[in-house]
């Protein structure tokens, strides 16, 4: 089966992967995963139990409903919903849903050149002049001549 177990949320041993589906709705990131083991439905809870608290994952539910278990956990801005439920004779099912936000896109910050002092003398006197006025001000920057401030008053 294409795609990946989740890092922090381990796969229990011996199971096999079946579902793996990925979408993004902004601003989330959804991962299904479902796993398909011969061990039995406790032995499996308790697997997840102890990987939750070893991998810092917060239990913030924990439900038992006609042969299923539910768990609701968070790490971070992560969530995870955990289902582990008898699939068929012998079989154990395990269905996790994480969601996560997409990591926020800074804008790429411009490097400015140290300018020599003159003009960072101009600049300071400009300022200065400019008491309680409209002012525009725009920074052009040509990569083939040094950076020119310029601005514009209104009165």
């Amino acid at each position: 089966m294409p795609g990946k177990d989740i890092r922090d949320l381990p796969r229990y041993p011996g199971s096999v992967r079946v579902e793996y589906i990925r979408q993004e709705q902004n601003p989330f990131v959804f991962t299904r995963l479902r796993y398909l083991s011969l061990a039995k439905l406790d032995i499996i809870r308790g697997y997840y139990r102890v990987a939750f608290r070893s991998k810092n994952w917060m239990v913030a539910n924990a439900e038992f409903s006609e042969g299923e278990w539910a768990f609701l956990v968070v790490y971070g801005e992560r969530e995870a919903q955990v289902k582990i439920e008898p699939h068929s004779r012998g079989v154990t099912r395990l269905d996790a849903v994480l969601s996560k936000t997409f990591p926020e896109k800074k804008p790429a910050l411009k490097e400015i050149p140290r300018s020599e002092p003159r003009y960072a003398a101009a600049l300071l006197s400009a300022i200065l002049s400019i008491r309680d006025t409209d002012t525009r001000w725009h920074l052009s920057a040509d990569s083939r001549r040094e950076p020119t401030l310029r601005f514009a008053v209104s009165y």
